[in-house]
């Protein structure tokens, strides 16, 4: 008999979630049969059946495991037989424990109760908070949930017991339930957003230095569309890639500094002489970095057809962690989207808004021709002002950042850190961070997918006068769900990049329109553009996401016929 264990498989995994069972209890299995998936930090993994035979399930779907955990057993009958079922007998002593739990008041039987020792004590992030915040040993409290799992229910009752009321604080994600019934939904992170938030957090702690350039592309550009056509006859899609590959390889043995990672405890720096490049890559369960290792001695060929099957397996989600990890350097593929004039991975600088300080950022940048805005606007403008309003572009900018967000629903959320969920708000509350006599402020134009053009113009004329008179109430800065800066309304600014406006996990900066040059229908032409940035929380929004936003956006402030039905 054997018995089908979640092993360690390196890169600090400690715990698993068994996703799916692919058989059934009892089924007869064959050697090297996929037989359960287990999500982990990194990937999604397929463990294998290490004999044939008859299989026995030890943890069902559904259930975190820790490394060295029994999944299954593989054997005959009469050895499965012999197997003693640890999990139900210890689901039988959780049942039994919470059956003679005492009830708030009887303190006498609490006393004498005593609860199990463990190694491990088994908790949420929220539940340790809850308990350090109350000064609670949690060896002390007495769990009911799977694997005695200490839930929250359970330090209540510990407190009962004392005759100690619950030291809480009203969170955040609470008072936005209790305002929003129904409006919301909390979106359990998987292990993959766990560890993107995870990695994400720890990039914080790296101080980064940008740096930004142009590349006349016109040789690459012809010399992939000259060699496309043999690439193709193998089979192979080629594209800029893997000559980019090749080409920071290059740049990398010139710069060996580059290709190496920074020892912190040691103060030594890691100098690699080897050239794995990874490549971040959008998957169906988040952010994934693939490697391509040695590709120094690789050839064009030989690396596109690697990207083409790692990008296979990403889809299926069957990549490895083996294809995933011990990377030299990193390249994303923003251009591959379909869209981004700049994008930089950063943390937010901003001295007065210190939660955003704590808050990992991916910064999108791009420009949108704004002729049919532009016109839209100066033609609607007198009927606006007949009706007592001024009329700008940020109206319609808002209309299409709902729509946007409705395309991004991920956007439009908030992120609690203690439960490890995400937020999604299916109302839309937009944000306009303004100038005040008094500092910056932040006003809120409510609903704004149901309100109209004039009804959004009119608002925000209304808001801005109770801004400079300082009659501004807390009801009307409240509870955004997405914040707009209009960097462009004080006349000055190609781009830049705002702060996160604490809990939104986004916000848009729009910029002076400007003429500039335009292709439209092959042709050169003067326009107007419009540059703009978007910021987003990356423990939340990854790269692809905040390009598909920006896309988004795009498309609907430069379809005429979007702007001539809001207008």
């Amino acid at each position: 008999m054997k018995e089908i264990k979640f092993v360690d498989v390196g890169e600090g995994i400690t715990e698993g979630h068994v996703q799916k069972w692919l058989v059934k209890d009892g089924d007869e299995v064959k050697e090297d049969q996929p037989v359960v998936q287990v999500e982990t930090d990194k990937a999604i993994v397929n463990a294998p059946s290490p004999i044939s035979g008859k299989i026995k399930i030890n943890i069902k779907d559904d259930t975190v495991v820790h490394v060295g955990d029994v999944l299954a057993y593989i054997g005959d009958d009469s050895e499965l037989n012999a197997v003693s079922q640890p999990k139900a007998q210890e689901q039988q002593v959780y049942q039994a424990q919470k059956a003679e739990q005492p009830q708030a008041g009887n303190a006498m039987h609490a006393e004498e109760q005593q609860p199990a020792q463990h190694a491990e004590i088994l908790a949420s992030p929220y539940v340790r908070k809850l308990a350090r915040d109350n000064n609670i040993d949690l060896s002390k409290v007495i769990g009911t949930g799977p694997g005695r799992r200490v839930l929250e229910n359970d330090i209540k009752s510990h407190l009962n017991q004392s005759a100690t009321p619950l030291k809480q604080t009203p969170k955040f994600s609470e008072l936005l339930e209790d305002r929003h019934a129904g409006d919301i939904q909390r979106v359990p992170m998987s292990q993959t957003r766990k560890a993107i938030a995870k990695n994400v957090e720890l990039s914080l702690s790296i101080p980064t230095f940008t740096h930004m350039d142009l590349i006349n592309a016109n040789n690459l550009y012809n010399t992939v569309k000259k060699e496309r056509p043999n690439a193709e006859s193998l089979g192979v899609k080629l594209t800029i890639l893997p000559f980019i590959i090749k080409a920071t390889v290059e740049a990398l043995k010139e710069n060996p500094m580059a290709n190496s990672s920074y020892d912190r405890d040691r103060q030594e720096i890691i100098v690699k002489k080897y050239y794995n490049i990874g490549l971040a890559a959008e998957a169906p369960d988040g952010l994934k970095v693939v490697v391509i290792r040695d590709a120094d001695k690789k050839s064009i060929i030989q690396i596109a057809k690697e990207i083409q099957d790692l990008h296979e397996k990403i889809k299926n989600m069957s990549i490895t962690i083996d294809e995933m990890r011990d990377t030299t350097f990193t390249i994303t593929n923003v251009g591959s989207l379909g869209g981004g004039f700049l994008s930089v991975t950063r943390k937010a600088i901003a001295k007065n808004v210190e939660l955003s300080l704590s808050i990992p950022t991916f910064t999108h940048m791009d420009l949108i021709n704004a002729n049919n805005l532009y016109n839209t606007v100066k033609k609607e403008r007198p009927n606006a002002e007949s009706l007592g309003v001024k009329l700008t572009i940020l109206p319609f900018i808002i209309k299409a950042t709902v729509e946007a967000l409705k395309e991004n629903p991920m956007a439009n959320s908030s992120y609690d850190r203690d439960r490890q969920e995400i937020i999604v708000k299916k109302y839309y509350n937009i944000g306009l961070a303004a100038e005040a006599p008094d500092g910056l402020k932040v006003v809120v134009i409510r609903d704004a997918d149901k309100k109209s053009i004039i009804q959004i113009a009119k608002e925000i004329q209304d808001l801005h006068e109770k801004i400079k008179n300082m009659s501004i109430t807390i009801d009307e800065m409240r509870d955004t769900t997405f914040t707009i800066t209009n960097v462009g309304s004080l006349g000055g600014g190609f781009l830049s990049v705002p702060i996160i406006n604490h809990p939104d996990v986004g916000i848009l900066g729009i910029h002076l329109i400007r003429d500039m040059p335009v292709i439209e229908n092959g042709e050169i032409k003067a326009g107007k553009v419009l540059p703009f940035s978007l910021v987003f929380d990356h423990r939340v929004v990854d790269g692809a996401e905040a390009v598909k936003f920006g896309n988004a956006l795009i498309k609907y402030i430069e379809d005429p016929a979007f702007l001539e039905i809001l207008g």
